[in-house]
C-alpha cells in the first residue's frame, strides 16, 4: 500500500472485507485476495491494483493461477519504472518472466511527490498468518 493520506502513518481503512485500506486516499494498493467476499470479487486467489481504497472497483484484477491460502510462502515482485507498474506473483522464489499485471500507473499524479509504504491484511472469520519475510526497496529520485 502506497498512500499520502493526511492521517499519515496513523491512516486506517475499514477492517474485514475492507482489508485495512478501504477508504484510504489518495492510495494505490497491490491486493492479493485469497477469499471471494462479495460478488464484486473476481474470485479468491487473485491479484489486483486498487486506487484510493475503492475495493469494489479495482483498476485491474486477475487470477493468480494457484492457491494463495497456503502455509508456504507466496512471492511478490512489484516493479515501477517510468509510469508503468508490473506485478509478479509466484508460489516459488523463481521470479516469473512475465508480469501478472502490467499497467500504466502515474503515481506522482495519483499520490503526489511523497508517500507512506505499508502493509495490511485481513482474514475475515478464518485464521491466517501474513508476514513480510523480506523487503527490498530501491529508489531513484526523478523530476516529474
Amino acid at each position: 500500500l502506497l498512500h499520502a493520506s493526511p492521517r499519515g502513518p496513523a491512516a486506517l481503512g475499514r477492517t474485514g472485507a475492507g482489508l485495512g485500506y478501504q477508504t484510504i486516499a489518495p492510495s494505490l494498493a497491490v491486493e492479493l485476495d485469497e477469499h471471494r467476499n462479495t460478488p464484486a470479487d473476481l474470485a479468491g486467489n487473485s491479484a489486483s491494483l486498487v486506487r484510493d481504497g475503492n475495493i469494489a472497483a479495482p483498476l485491474v484484477e486477475v487470477p493468480c493461477g494457484f492457491a494463495l491460502a497456503t502455509p508456504a510462502a507466496v512471492f511478490v515482485w512489484i516493479d515501477y519504472e517510468g509510469a508503468v507498474m508490473e506485478v509478479r506473483v509466484a508460489d516459488s522464489s523463481l521470479r516469473p518472466a512475465s508480469p501478472l499485471i502490467r499497467r500504466d500507473v502515474p503515481l506522482h499524479a495519483w499520490i503526489g511527490p511523497a508517500a507512506y509504504l505499508g502493509f495490511t491484511a485481513s482474514t475475515g472469520a478464518r485464521n491466517a498468518i501474513h508476514e513480510v519475510l523480506t523487503l527490498d526497496v530501491s529508489h531513484e529520485a526523478v523530476t516529474p
